[in-house]
């Protein structure tokens, strides 16, 4: 990646290199086990100069959505419906490779003096507190 996510500027630093990982989302059959070796990826994270955005570096594992068990309560905040006087995105933005048109995608659906009500994970959180497990392909943006 060439530039930042979220602003568009250059001025980025690799800040985390686990090297080449399997996919999250990947699991082999047992019988394919001794047939091939499992597919890895480079899982880096990066941090914008600019505007302060840790993202990931690259992802070509090609995850759509992830096929991991949500805890409930995220599965029923998913479900609060938006009236565009409050939009609620609940940690769907981290899964958006694009952050900048995705931010503009939701202030647009946002009703003027609307409120737009963004839940993620926060890279600081994540470093304070340990929960690196939370650090993976398919989430682009902390």
């Amino acid at each position: 990646m060439n530039e930042c996510r979220g602003c568009g500027e250059s001025a980025l630093t690799r800040v985390l290199d686990f090297g080449k990982v399997p996919a999250p989302d990947h699991f082999p059959l047992v019988t394919d086990l001794g047939h091939a070796a499992e597919a890895r990826h480079g899982l880096a994270i990066e941090l914008c100069h600019a505007c302060g955005l840790a993202q990931l570096a690259d992802d070509d594992t090609g995850i759509e959505e992830s096929l991991g068990v949500e805890p409930q309560a995220l599965r029923d905040q998913a479900e609060v419906a938006s009236d565009a006087d409050v939009v609620l995105d609940c940690f769907g933005i981290m899964d958006e490779p694009d952050q900048r048109s995705s931010f503009a995608r939701r202030a647009e659906a946002t009703r003027k003096g609307g409120v737009l009500l963004l839940q993620r994970q926060s890279i600081v959180t994540i470093a304070e507190q340990g929960q690196w497990n939370a650090l993976r392909h398919g989430h682009f943006a902390y």
